[in-house]
């Protein structure tokens, strides 16, 4: 599958935006499979951009631009709070994030728990680890 620069807009065709989308265009597909599965895994509890870099090891501005594809695709949402608001939480230095959840994924492999548990950051990358066969890296 192949999209556009998602961030084009934003750097306007800055010669090294170019550059750099087309060096990282080769490992997109494989970025957005891990994005979404990691996001997927979360299921009702969702992730933030942050959690998801932190947890595959993956540099924030990567990850950001993964998720706007996904969001694009319509694999990924900002989780509702209700019509008018969305999810968020804090991140580890105390800014307000967006929550995003999988659409209709996230529900067919959400982890077997009690409903009234929410699935730590850690057990959904273990969960994660475990169905992709892929091992943690540093800090993990």
């Amino acid at each position: 599958m192949s999209l556009p620069d998602i961030c084009g807009r934003k750097h306007g065709g800055s010669p090294t935006s170019v550059a750099a989308n087309r060096s990282v265009h080769p490992r997109k597909p494989k970025q957005r499979e891990s994005v979404l599965a990691f996001i997927a895994l979360s299921g009702r509890r969702g992730c933030t951009c942050e959690e998801v870099s932190i947890a595959l090891g993956m540099r924030y501005t990567s990850v950001s631009a993964r998720i706007s594809e996904l969001k694009a695709l319509g694999l990924v949402t900002d989780m509702e709070v209700d019509h008018q608001s969305r999810k968020r939480r804090r991140t580890t230095g105390g800014d307000w994030a967006a929550v995003v959840v999988a659409t209709g994924v996230h529900l067919a492999i959400e982890p077997k728990q009690e409903a009234t548990q929410k699935p730590s950051t850690r057990a959904t990358l273990n969960l994660f680890l475990e169905a992709t066969g892929l091992q943690a890296t540093k800090g993990l």
